[in-house]
């Protein structure tokens, strides 16, 4: 709460009114009331000086105190609550405040700052893009294909159709909001996805890594690594196991940004393989661990999916890999040749 003081100022600052009007009195008791033997002759008295230095004195107070209002009223700059890290072919923002009917999708690319209220949306499914954003918590936060976003928040998410994927990588906590419940993170990784289908659809939430609480008609359903939680709009909780590798995962690990390895050691890049394709990373045989110990990178991954990432990554080791359950097996290229 804010204490007058006792020349009627709050907080110990003027407004600006107030300034206005301690300058223009300053400026009148300088020069337009004089004494009357220094007054130049024909000047016709110091009382039309005063009269119309008060007229402007009211007019310049009144002019502060509008500029006041306006100044006070006028809407603050969206907080900004992340950046886009990489944009696989489209991706649409529609900027917060009103925007016209059936107006174009602004689209955003790597490096564009993100603020709260936008609506990010990553077009049809089959033929839109993919995107991973980096939010101000230090979270990371995946689109899938056919989804649309409104970023609350940098803690808050509202998933309006499509699916997101959610790494809060020991960031703040974040939470994500659907029709069908509230999804909140307990320092984990996790996919949210609204599926289509009658009566309003079903909500999914797969968690790869940690543990999520699902919000709903005042019940919490909790989730660990490994199970998934599906929500019908009758309100029923359906649980089943999950695996946290394989082909429902793939669209993450191909919105992963790619890691920076230059002049890093090869296990820097096993490490996010590990990470974004939760697979566990193994070595055929202690020399192709040696390899991998050994290797310092080079060059820049950001033009290639990960896919081709590895088979770069490997091959310039000499190593190549092989996927085997959730294993993901590095071995030596000659050893490979020699089993085959």
């Amino acid at each position: 709460m804010h204490h007058q003081r006792r020349d009627g100022r709050y907080g110990g600052k003027p407004s600006i009114a107030e300034t206005l009007i301690e300058t223009l009195s300053e400026t009148l008791g300088r020069g337009a009331v004089r004494p009357p033997h220094e007054r130049p002759a024909g000047s016709g008295g110091g009382r039309a000086h005063l009269a119309l230095g008060l007229a402007a004195l009211v007019a310049l107070a009144a002019a502060g105190a509008v500029f006041l209002r306006l100044d006070r009223g006028r809407p603050t700059a969206a907080e900004r609550v992340g950046v886009v890290e990489l944009a696989r072919g489209p991706l649409g923002v529609v900027p917060a405040g009103d925007r016209p009917a059936g107006a174009a999708l602004l689209t955003l690319a790597a490096g564009e700052p993100i603020h709260a209220g936008a609506v990010l949306d990553t077009g049809r499914p089959g033929a839109g893009g993919r995107a991973a954003l980096r939010l101000a918590g230090g979270q990371s936060l995946r689109l899938d294909q056919g989804s649309r976003v409104r970023l609350a928040s940098s803690a808050s998410v509202v998933l309006e159709g499509g699916a997101v994927y959610v790494d809060s990588g020991g960031g703040a906590p974040i939470e994500v909001r659907t029709a069908l419940g509230v999804v909140r993170d307990v320092g984990t990784r996790f996919e949210v996805r609204l599926l289509p289908g009658a009566g309003g659809g079903v909500l999914r939430v797969r968690v790869r890594d940690g543990e999520v609480v699902l919000e709903r008609d005042g019940e919490t359903h909790p989730a660990a690594a490994g199970e998934e939680l599906a929500v019908a709009a009758d309100g029923r909780v359906r649980r089943a196991a999950s695996p946290v590798y394989g082909p429902r995962w793939d669209w993450v690990l191909d919105a992963a940004p790619a890691p920076d390895v230059a002049g890093r050691r090869l296990a820097v890049f096993l490490d996010w393989l590990e990470r974004e394709g939760g697979w566990t990373v193994r070595f055929a045989d202690d020399a192709a661990a040696a390899r991998a110990a050994n290797t310092i990178l080079h060059g820049d991954l950001r033009d290639l999916t990960p896919v081709q990432a590895s088979s770069m990554v490997l091959g310039s080791a000499g190593l190549a890999y092989r996927l085997e359950a959730g294993d993901f097996i590095v071995e030596r290229i000659d050893e490979r040749a020699a089993r085959r």
